[in-house]
């Protein structure tokens, strides 16, 4: 059973290593006992139900977190996990190394999530060149434009409608207290994935508040690097996979894996690695693609109080593989091209079919750069038109995704 006390510390790092790490708080919520399906239920839920993604999700994160606990921007030094998991979740739930069982983590409710939030701050105020990565998931709200207002999991069970949900704007104000905490991590990273949508039964009040977590001091210089990742824009709703995956969770990972590297020049050698301007345009990009793939723009994305985009997240082992995509133009030819992919010492990196199908022609190489060599089949198909052979072409492939198109013209 969850102990309701815990502060949700499942990996600390702090007994072994004195120097500066990474500090991380995750909080997913799927089951909300006082909405619509819940056991609790007994009134108005304002359109809102039970979720079946969140706990999987923050548990899948902090498991790569621990896997690569020294590839981060700075150690992991300690981790803390609060999840309150739906039953799908709960009995579909796998072993991760290092993470408990959704069962056995503390639950997201506003006590721990207090506790959990004041020990964090504590543990991130040690060293300036610390590092915070906040990260909920859940049912999220806002009350005016702008505004992003997180539900835990005994939400609509407190004396007002609000006092059971934290406000981000706190969270992230409070982390910025450095009269009383003058060592806070000057790198913060930010991912809210949850609903900014409007509920239209709040209007009938006047603006409902929220539980502070943190006292929040006035004025001051606030000199962080500190982006907030959302998954969704104001007004906007995210989505789930059913028992898997948010999708912005999904993409988040896949980001952090490689579909958000970038060779970069560190000291005098260049490494892969993932920083915040290349994780913001990958996630724009991965949200964009759903929409097209999809034919409606259902999801969305925003990142705000960035300063810089150089700052590190991830340092890759090498190069990510990177899903190519080759169109051959016109597709008739696609029966007579014959394609080579070869790499900086002129090895094949690809094999490519023969004839090239489907088309497009979809396929994985590690980033970086390449020659394509196109000819032509000896023999044609009868009634295929003439072609010329392309010249040879000299490509780059770069995350997330990369596309080609070969075109062949006909001989006059």
């Amino acid at each position: 059973m969850p102990n309701d006390s815990s502060d949700g510390l499942i990996f600390d790092d702090r007994p072994h290593n004195s120097r500066p790490g990474l500090h991380a708080l995750l909080i997913g919520v799927s089951g909300y006992p006082y909405l619509s399906g819940g056991p609790r239920n007994r009134g108005p839920a304002y359109g809102l139900g039970q979720l079946s993604a969140p706990a999987r999700t923050v548990k899948d994160i902090a498991g790569w977190l621990i896997a690569r606990k020294d590839k981060l921007t700075a150690p992991l030094k300690t981790c803390r996990l609060l999840a309150s998991p739906s039953s799908l979740e709960r009995h579909a739930d796998q072993p991760i190394t290092g993470v408990p069982p959704l069962a056995e983590v503390a639950p997201a409710t506003l006590d721990t999530v207090l506790s959990a939030a004041a020990a964090w701050r504590t543990d991130a105020s040690v060293h300036p060149q610390d590092v915070t990565l906040f990260y909920f998931a859940g049912h999220g709200i806002q009350r005016s434009r702008g505004d992003s207002v997180l539900l835990l999991e005994d939400f609509l069970g407190g004396r007002t409608l609000l006092d059971r949900a934290i406000n981000v704007n706190n969270i992230y104000n409070g982390m910025a207290n450095f009269l009383a905490y003058p060592n806070t991590a000057r790198t913060q990273f930010f991912f809210v994935d949850a609903c900014r949508a409007d509920i239209r039964q709040l209007r009938e009040f006047v603006t409902p508040e929220t539980t502070a977590v943190f006292d929040v001091e006035l004025g001051g210089v606030d000199d962080r690097v500190a982006p907030i990742f959302f998954a969704a824009a104001a007004g906007h709703e995210t989505y789930g996979i059913r028992g898997e995956q948010t999708l912005f969770g999904r993409d988040f990972l896949n980001c952090l894996n490689g579909k958000a590297g970038d060779r970069v020049l560190i000291g005098d050698q260049k490494q892969w690695v993932v920083n915040i301007g290349t994780l913001a345009r990958s996630l724009n990009y991965l949200t964009e693609h759903d929409n097209q793939k999809h034919g409606i723009p259902y999801r969305s994305f925003n990142i705000d109080k960035y300063t810089t985009l150089n700052t590190a997240i991830h340092y890759l082992d090498q190069a990510p593989l990177v899903e190519c995509e080759f169109f051959i133009e016109p597709d008739v030819a696609s029966r007579i091209a014959r394609i080579r992919c070869l790499d900086a010492r002129q090895k094949s990196a690809h094999r490519f079919r023969f004839p090239v199908k489907p088309n497009p022609y979809t396929f994985e190489i590690p980033a970086g750069g390449y020659t394509i060599e196109a000819g032509v089949a000896k023999r044609r198909p009868k009634g295929l038109p003439s072609y010329s052979e392309p010249d040879p072409d000299i490509i780059t492939v770069t995350p997330p995704t990369f596309h080609y198109a070969l075109r062949y013209r006909e001989r006059s």
